[in-house]
């Protein structure tokens, strides 16, 4: 009869000296670059929400004048008067974009200017505490 084969051995063998993580810094040495990590991703989420709170409120505004351009061209009767509403409202209207998609254009700039400064620092955080590690 077969002996019963136990696990003796497997258990013996410490989880670092064959776990393909036994070359992974502590998360004590790794702490500075977490936080920074953290930094980084609130930069990223409050520029987002500035970008979306801009961008909600211009479509709030746009919205307001379309409804606004039914009221006026109720309150006339000749062609052209309604012409002239009209060409007030598209030249309106496109001003509008054109000074919006400028705003969103530089706050999308400064925006991957800050992700970018912070994912540097993460990385040179990184970069530091890890050959610490090591040694």
């Amino acid at each position: 009869m077969a002996k019963p084969r136990t696990d003796e051995r497997d258990r013996s063998i410490p989880f670092m000296a064959w776990s393909p993580f036994a070359s992974v810094p502590s998360p004590e040495v790794l702490q500075p670059a977490i936080a920074n990590a953290a930094e980084f991703n609130g930069k990223t989420i409050l520029s987002w929400m500035a970008l979306h709170r801009k961008w909600t409120g211009f479509l709030m505004h746009r919205i307001e004048e379309d409804l606004a351009l039914a009221h006026r061209l109720a309150k006339r009767s000749e062609p052209q008067d309604m012409y002239s509403v009209y060409a007030n409202f598209y030249q309106q209207a496109s001003a509008d974009y054109q000074r919006e998609f400028g705003e969103m254009m530089r706050l999308g700039q400064t925006s991957l200017s800050e992700a970018m400064s912070a994912a540097q620092k993460t990385m040179e955080t990184a970069a530091r505490s890890i050959p610490q590690a090591a040694a």
